[in-house]
């Protein structure tokens, strides 16, 4: 099975992914993971991704297309996998499209924007795992093995940063939409909007119930 999580930052695709990897034994492909383990590399390329992070800009196409088709098709995902932000863009989904992989569902996830700077105002990184962590809508009982100090917050996550990814954001997403609205007319594709203002459980049963073909 694979599974493609779009939608804005903030609207809980990681920690969908986590649960989701979790009860079907899908590994999870984040380009927002695999982008930061990158730009901690003391290297030109991993500076260049760091400088692009920081800015609130996203990674040009050309990069990041070149390094999900690489990790999706040189690595062994015979069970399927879950893709977290890719595509972002109509090219990217294109791109994806040429490799042939059958995407079984899509699953946008929507949230208001004061929502979404009030959840991202919360959030912090585990910088040696990448998991990100919400200590508003994750229950402390999530959070109470964790060393809160050693949690920090996202680079990215600053105001102005969040305000261009999603000007970035809503402007992809219209295209995107209509690429897999259209590709689902014609594929076995299953297209699904996700009200992210739910509670986590509440999201989780929601797609649960999606893949296992009870909505």
């Amino acid at each position: 099975m694979h599974i493609v999580l779009i939608g804005g930052p903030g609207t809980g695709k990681g920690t969908q992914a986590e649960l989701l990897s979790k009860k079907y034994m899908l590994p999870v492909i984040s380009t927002g993971h695999i982008l930061r383990k990158i730009s901690t590399k003391k290297t030109l390329f991993g500076e260049k991704i760091k400088n692009i992070i920081n800015s609130g800009k996203l990674v040009p196409d050309t990069i990041i297309i070149k390094i999900i088709t690489n990790e999706i098709l040189h690595k062994n995902y015979t069970n399927g996998f879950i893709l977290d932000g890719f595509p972002r863009t109509i090219k990217q989904a294109k791109n994806l499209k040429n490799t042939n992989i059958q995407i079984d569902y899509v699953f946008e996830f929507i949230l208001p924007t004061k929502l979404i700077f009030k959840r991202i105002q919360t959030r912090t990184i585990n910088p040696i795992t990448g998991t990100i962590y919400n200590n508003v809508i994750q229950k402390n009982s999530e959070l109470k093995n964790l060393k809160i100090n050693t949690l920090k917050s996202r680079l990215d996550d600053q105001y102005p940063i969040i305000l261009k990814r999603l000007k970035e954001h809503k402007k992809n997403i219209v295209y995107l939409k209509d690429f897999y609205i259209n590709e689902q007319k014609h594929k076995s594709l299953k297209y699904h909007e996700i009200n992210s203002q739910n509670t986590i459980k509440n999201v989780n049963i929601e797609i649960k119930k999606i893949l296992e073909n009870k909505l």
